[in-house]
């Protein structure tokens, strides 16, 4: 068991090092913590004391961390003191970064609370890295319970399993959160997926971090592994109308064939509740999330095959389009006869918690993350990966003011969890393209960028070439010695975003070997003699060609890098080297094997027919080479006097040339 009084010793002995502390770490040596709630709607965290100082953020009913406090800095007053107001300077966590910031007396209440040691026997069931922010929430909600719900599933098989097709969505303009998997990113087209325009496939590390339990531990977000069920005592109308306040459901029924006609729908939903066995305050919140604050057409009625019908939880309701989704959630409604409000939230309250209480996904994480039943993925409540903190908002509003009420918390526990929490990725245009674009080697018959399983023999030493999506880079060794037997081998790809996707390779030797890993197809590798030699998928080659390396491309001869300048063939074409390198920017005449060629752009133009500029001469160019005759050729709209291929810019007079006597004035027909 976790020595409990000396860890915690050293805990807010360190606390009292740290100049920004978050609000979920302890910050007192006499065992207290000053914390405060906010308990006003859209209130102004300021930069300074004062409301004219910059606003860093804007919160509502929040509880954050008490720093320290000091009077307002134009000394404005509070009428009901005749003082200068107070300000307090707080902390909280908001989209995994910590905010800091003041806000004034009026808009939050101060408390300080106790730490109490007894709670050890609940905590040493949670791992080291879940208890300083258990202790914290302890002290301020002492009637809480939390359970170590143990997961028979490592933390990366489960954040493996939703990463998977479109399972997990979210919406972002960020390369670095949006995932490359299949289903989620065209590789051929190179553009991500998008379904609605709005939601792309959430990357594998988006995905940990929200599932990760230990990000959410805290007194803002830790309703999301609040227990769902029904209780009389604690869910109230009164609670309801808080939650639904300033909303659609604000108000009283309007369809007069509903048997609850003129009821408020807060009393229509605990109503449900109590008949379903799921939190009232759950139902008003998930209501709210599915449909927002002003509602839509399923929950103000809309008429399929002639029936009035309404869908609050919008079962069903899905589509490519606004249209498509509210025509299919109607369709539903009508299949299971919701033609008034009360029909649509009992019953819709009654499958919520046949379907997903009963189930044991009786949390908000667990109704997004079935990670209890991973045979039964599909069961979950929403594609948004982040549709678990979404959801418990509204219930953290009403929650959050009582804080005598007996809450239950089931929190996840994963098998081989990693030793700090999983952070949210930094935005940025980069990609997670942490994929080989191909395997090549003996053993490896059909490869995909999407499996990352092999299996393969080796007889002698072996070799396997890669291709990277441009921005990666392959991360593991050159070599590999294999054992005879079996073994394994992990190849890593690090993605522009800096995480790594691991490929596995079992791998049965006959003896032992080596493995060498390369990149495929051409590249330029320099010895210790210095020159640079030709490789092709890892074998050194003693052909002459040009070869791509770095973006540019290289004049090989018998295998090595030679800085001449010369006329290389490649792809049936020919190209101008100039000290070993290709550039496609020349214009110029240029001697190979005792003939002039005409280069341009790089190459050997062999069907021009023109005149070219060469050292402060015009030469006459005919099928690519400079040629020796005498002619009168028209170019750029004149006609121009050639003898013997060189245009005569000292000429002025008069030539006969095949029966046609010119007029010439520095060698333009005039």
């Amino acid at each position: 068991m976790l020595n409990f009084k000396k860890w915690l010793a050293f805990l807010l002995a360190l606390t009292l090092l740290l100049s920004i502390i978050p609000f979920s770490t302890l910050a007192a040596a006499e065992e207290t913590v000053k914390t405060g709630y906010i308990f006003e709607t859209n209130v102004n965290i300021r930069k300074d004391a004062t409301t004219s100082s910059d606003k860093v953020d804007n919160v509502s009913k929040l509880n954050v961390t008490v720093l320290g406090s000091k009077k307002d800095t134009k000394s404005t007053k509070n009428p009901d003191t005749n003082k200068a107001y107070v300000w307090y300077k707080i902390s909280y966590v908001s989209g995994s970064k910590t905010i800091t910031g003041y806000v004034r007396e009026d808009l939050i209440k101060v408390t300080e609370v106790t730490v109490d040691t007894t709670f050890e026997e609940q905590l040493a069931a949670f791992p080291e890295s879940y208890q300083k922010d258990l202790i914290l929430l302890h002290a301020l909600y002492p009637n809480w319970k939390f359970i170590a719900d143990e997961v028979d599933t490592k933390f990366s098989s489960a954040v493996a399993a939703q990463d998977k097709d479109t399972r997990k969505l979210v919406e972002t303009k960020y390369n670095s959160w949006r995932s490359m998997r299949k289903g989620s990113y065209d590789w051929e087209k190179g553009k991500f997926i998008t379904a609605d325009k709005l939601r792309y496939g959430a990357s594998r590390e988006v995905i940990a971090y929200y599932m990760d339990p230990r990000n959410f531990l805290n007194a803002n977000d830790i309703y999301i592994f609040m227990q769902q069920s029904y209780d009389s005592k604690t869910q109230t109308v009164a609670g309801i109308e808080k939650i639904v306040d300033g909303t659609f459901l604000d108000a009283k029924i309007t369809d007069k064939k509903d048997k609850y006609y003129g009821k408020r729908y807060a009393a229509v939903i605990r109503y449900a509740g109590s008949k379903s066995g799921v939190n009232a305050y759950v139902l008003a919140a998930t209501i709210l999330q599915e449909q927002g604050i002003k509602g839509t057409a399923l929950t103000k009625g809309t008429t399929y095959s002639g029936k009035k019908v309404y869908n609050f939880f919008n079962y069903m309701a899905s589509g490519s389009s606004t249209s498509a989704i509210i025509n299919n959630g109607a369709k539903y409604a009508y299949s299971q006869k919701w033609y008034t409000p009360t029909d649509a939230i009992v019953s819709g309250a009654k499958k919520y918690g046949s379907g997903y209480i009963s189930e044991g996904q009786d949390t908000f994480f667990y109704k997004n993350f079935n990670v209890h039943n991973p045979d039964k993925l599909n069961h979950q409540y929403a594609q948004s990966v982040n549709d678990s903190l979404k959801s418990a908002i509204k219930v953290r509003e009403t929650y959050s003011e009582l804080s005598n009420i007996a809450l239950t918390f089931r929190i996840p526990v994963f098998k081989s969890m990693p030793e700090k929490a999983s952070k949210l990725p930094k935005k940025s245009s980069k990609y997670n393209n942490y994929y080989f674009e191909n395997l090549k080697g003996e053993g490896i018959t059909k490869f995909s960028r999407f499996t990352t399983k092999y299996t393969l023999s080796a007889k002698d030493d072996f070799r396997i070439a890669y291709t990277l999506p441009e921005g990666a880079s392959y991360v593991g060794e050159e070599q590999y010695a294999i054992k005879k037997g079996e073994n394994t081998v992990k190849l890593k790809v690090k993605s522009e975003t800096g995480y790594t996707r691991s490929y596995t390779l079992t791998i049965a030797a006959t003896k032992d070997c080596t493995l060498s890993v390369c990149p495929a197809g051409e590249t330029l590798v320099k010895h210790e003699d210095g020159n640079w030699y030709y490789y092709l998928d890892g074998v050194q080659t003693t052909a002459t060609t040009l070869v791509k390396y770095s973006g540019k491309w290289f004049y090989v001869k018998d295998g090595v890098w030679t800085k001449d300048t010369t006329l290389v063939k490649y792809n049936n074409k020919w190209f101008y080297v100039v000290n070993g390198k290709w550039t496609s920017k020349p214009q110029t005449l240029f001697k190979y094997n005792g003939v002039w060629f005409y280069i341009n752009k790089g190459k050997w133009d062999n069907t021009a027919k023109t005149l070219v500029e060469y050292k402060d001469k015009l030469f006459y160019v005919k099928s690519g080479k400079w040629t020796k005759e005498t002619l009168i050729f028209k170019h750029n709209g004149k006609r121009y006097y050639v003898k013997s291929g060189i245009v005569q810019t000292d000429f002025t007079g008069s030539k006969k040339i095949n029966g046609t006597t010119y007029k010439i004035k520095n060698g333009i027909v005039v």
